[in-house]
């Protein structure tokens, strides 16, 4: 029976010590991240399967593991969350003990930029309203209900009267590849798949 109960407190332990490493590296690797952001605000490093306190005692990666940085002021068009994952992201050591971070990982990279309505706002300098898979938003003073569609390197709002406006997509430095849909889901979202990793990430924190 003491035997059970002893195997049941190593389990409890570990149990607390993954978490209480998981928030305070998480923390940490943040803090250093979001200091190499200009005006960012929060930002998230998240592991899928490998936990931190594993990272930590020298797996080197995050399995699955992801940085998304929130509130990018950006040009030509600010960001409201910009998400970067991967199957293996590394973190120097430095960046969880509060010093400089840096990211280097095996690509390919999942990239999401989410551009909320006070984003979209700034670009057409007109009020901007989500729903369904329309944007709502005014041309010269009228209001289009508009779908949104790629063309270039601009999010372009039409609605069936052929009225338009154009929203910028962030540069190459926050989005390496060209998205190829946009998704409206109370935000306009972009997806792409990069070979590399983006610069904001890579150059910003290194």
């Amino acid at each position: 029976m003491r035997r059970i109960f002893s195997v049941i407190g190593v389990i409890l332990l570990l149990v607390l010590l993954e978490l209480s490493g998981r928030g305070c590296s998480n923390s940490l690797a943040s803090g250093s991240i979001k200091s190499r952001f200009d005006n960012a605000g929060k930002v998230t490093v998240q592991s899928g399967d490998a936990p931190f306190l594993v990272y930590e005692l020298g797996l080197g990666y995050l399995k699955n593991g992801s940085v998304t940085v929130h509130d990018v002021v950006a040009s030509p068009v600010s960001i409201s969350s910009l998400s970067m994952s991967a199957e293996k992201l590394r973190l120097s050591r430095g960046s969880l003990v509060g010093g400089t971070a840096k990211i280097t990982g095996d690509g390919p990279y999942r990239i999401v930029a989410v551009l909320d309505a006070e984003d979209v706002r700034r670009s057409v300098n007109a009020p901007v309203r989500f729903h369904n898979r329309y944007v709502q938003t005014s041309v010269k003073g009228t209001t289009i209900d508009a779908k949104p569609v790629i063309k270039g390197d601009k999010i372009v709002l039409t609605d069936d009267d052929g009225a338009t406006v154009s929203v910028p997509i962030p540069g190459t430095e926050y989005l390496p590849c060209t998205p190829t849909r946009v998704d409206v889901q109370n935000a306009l979202v972009l997806r792409c798949v990069s070979a590399t990793m983006p610069k904001a990430f890579s150059e910003a924190v290194s």
